[in-house]
């Protein structure tokens, strides 16, 4: 029985120690969290569960980065923004990845690599009219109320925008160059097999095949 208390209490002792590690756990106890420095003004987007959303206005893309408190908060800022342009170009690959799949066709190779680029945030191409808008950070301190020891950390949010016309515009380039490049997906772009847009009202350009067998972007008429 000894031997199996004392097996219990290591394999405790593991798990917490793990969890400090991983910074699973919540605040250590006898810790405090004490805000040092800050913003002015504290927007509501900040206290928002959710990462993405979609308003009149286009889509916003909010993003936190935490570094250590003796790193530069542009860096922070920096990351954060990235993660922005990395979400909204997920979301673009997912639209489109599942569009082919409804389709029930697949990508060539040199189609796949230029979408696998999308999906990772690291297409070279233009994003139109995507912008940082707002930012916001949090210097602080968890100090240890027994030891007085302190370890600092910086929160930095990024609020990213893209209006519906400019998110459409860069998911048609995108468009543009799959097409471009593998004939089968030109071929049922051009049969109507594929639909990567939703109703024509809602999109500002529709791809079209151009003389010398590529595509190009030309304006929607709208009612």
């Amino acid at each position: 029985m000894k031997h199996i208390r004392t097996i219990t209490i290591i394999m405790a002792a593991a798990v917490f120690g793990l969890c400090a590690i991983l910074s699973g756990c919540s605040t250590p106890a006898g810790s405090k969290k004490i805000i040092v420095d800050a913003s002015p003004i504290k927007p509501d987007w900040v206290d928002n569960p959710a990462k993405k959303w979609k308003t009149d206005d286009g889509y916003f893309f909010k993003a936190k980065q935490t570094i250590r408190g003796d790193q530069r908060v542009n860096g922070g800022f920096i990351i954060a923004g990235n993660d922005t342009r990395e979400m909204l170009m997920r979301g673009i690959y997912d639209e489109m990845k599942g569009a082919i799949d409804e389709a029930q066709t697949s990508l060539n190779e040199n189609a796949e690599f230029l979408m696998g680029k999308v999906r990772s945030g690291q297409w070279e191409g233009a994003l139109y009219g995507f912008s940082e808008i707002e930012q916001y950070f949090e210097r602080y301190e968890y100090c240890n109320q027994l030891t007085k020891e302190c370890d600092a950390k910086i929160d930095c949010w990024i609020l990213s925008n893209i209006s519906l016309a400019d998110y459409n515009k860069t998911k048609n380039a995108i468009v543009n160059q799959v097409v471009a490049i593998d004939p089968r997906i030109k071929e049922a772009v051009t049969n109507k097999q594929i639909k990567f847009f939703a109703p024509k009202e809602d999109r500002p350009v529709q791809v079209e095949a151009s003389a010398q067998g590529g595509t190009e972007e030309s304006e929607t008429p709208r009612d």
